[in-house]
Formats: C-alpha cells, structure tokens, sequence
C-alpha cells in the first residue's frame, strides 16, 4: 500500500557521498539530518543507522519508522538531498517523535539551504 519508490531515494554511493561532504547540517536529540540542493525536483532521502543504535532487529525498525515519517510529511519546502543519521536515542522512540524531530530537521534545513543558495 505505502511506498519508498527508487526517485525517493538516495541509492548511489557517489550521491551519499556529494550529500555527506557538502553538506549542511541539522542536529536533534535523535537524528542528524545532512542536506544539499537537490539536482532533480523531488527531495530524496538516505539514510544510516549504524550497529551504535542496537542490534538488527532494532536497526531496521528504526529504519522503517523513518521511511513512514518521512512519506507522511507531504510539504517538503524545497527539493534537496538528505542523508538522516539515527542516534542512539532514536532506538527507543516511537514513530510520533521521529516524525516530529524528522519534519522540525527539514524545516530548519531547507531554511539553511536557502540562506546558504541565496
């Protein structure tokens, strides 16, 4: 029912790589959010959750509430690429706080790419 299709996606080594070297950042409690200017017209997201967030089991939860916060927030302010970084913290909240702590992250971000573009 509920997808992440591949034009959503940051899928390329080389795309991970523009994103985490020019990046510019945002910091939560649980997530780092690293983001440039798009190329295309859509927002694509990556994302890392390292073995420092728990086990697999946990990994991949995280991962999945991710994924659905980010295809929940439906007003992305400006196309751009994101890579999310999961902290510690995030494998013990549920999805309402990812969501909210994802959605205050690109809001800040795209205030950032657009101070930094313009």
């Amino acid at each position: 029912m509920f997808s992440f299709p591949k034009e959503h996606r940051l899928l390329k080594r080389a795309e991970f790589k523009i994103t985490l070297d020019e990046n510019i950042k945002v910091v939560t409690p649980h997530l780092v959010v690293l983001g440039v200017p798009a190329q295309f017209d859509k927002t694509r997201m990556g994302l890392i959750v390292s073995r420092k967030v728990g086990i697999a089991v946990v990994r991949n939860k995280v991962k999945r509430l991710l994924r659905e916060s980010f295809r929940s927030i439906s007003d992305h302010r400006l196309p751009m690429d994101i890579v999310v970084i999961a902290r510690k913290p995030a494998a013990n909240a549920d999805v309402h706080t990812l969501k909210e702590s994802l959605q205050s992250s690109l809001v800040r971000l795209a205030r950032k790419i657009q101070a930094r573009v313009s």
